[in-house]
């Protein structure tokens, strides 16, 4: 690829340009990037938790109904597979849907959207816990979860896609999917 004094200087050259130009610089540029406006900020720092959050509760509900309701973990794999499959499939496209489709009269409806599922969903996980009412009852208040819930990461790409420059939305998607992954 590179031969004779003509590669050598190839060489040197790709050497410069690549100067700073290290994953780390990388990492170092996209969290400027997101860093640039309040929007990206927040919505990769709500991400990041609601991603912990989503983390535990997927950890914890195979636990807790393998613990509670032991004759039924045959039905739980199966419906609860189909259950966030289908249901979060649903979420991500409806909240993506009614988000674009309603953004032109109600600018603030992906910020009341985040809002309002993650004020839904608590309740529902607290039904699915801590409420008597047997399998079932529990069942249904976690799959009404995975379908309010479920959505959040397309509606909050699409309003980091809306507040960056064209050049820095590569950079500004892959920091908000490093950094809320690995939180």
């Amino acid at each position: 690829m590179f031969h004779g004094s003509r590669g050598t200087e190839q060489v040197k050259k790709y050497q410069s340009e690549r100067k700073g130009k290290g994953p780390l610089y990388k990492l170092i540029k996209a969290l400027a990037v997101l860093n640039k406006s309040a929007t990206p900020r927040y919505i990769t720092l709500a991400g990041m938790f609601r991603k912990f959050s989503d983390m535990i509760v997927t950890c914890y509900l195979p636990v807790f109904f393998m613990s509670k309701y032991p004759t039924f973990k045959a039905t739980y794999a199966l419906l609860g597979a189909l259950s966030l499959a289908i249901l979060g499939f649903c979420s991500n496209l409806i909240g993506g849907i009614v988000s674009d489709r309603f953004e032109d009269s109600n600018p603030t409806i992906k910020t009341k959207m985040l809002g309002y599922s993650a004020l839904i969903s608590l309740p529902l996980v607290l039904i699915a816990t801590l409420a008597p009412g047997g399998f079932w009852v529990s069942f249904l208040a976690i799959s009404g979860h995975s379908l309010v819930s479920g959505g959040y990461s397309s509606i909050a790409i699409t309003m980091i896609q809306n507040s960056v420059k064209p050049k820095d939305l590569n950079s500004a998607i892959s920091a908000y999917n490093l950094f809320t992954n690995v939180s």
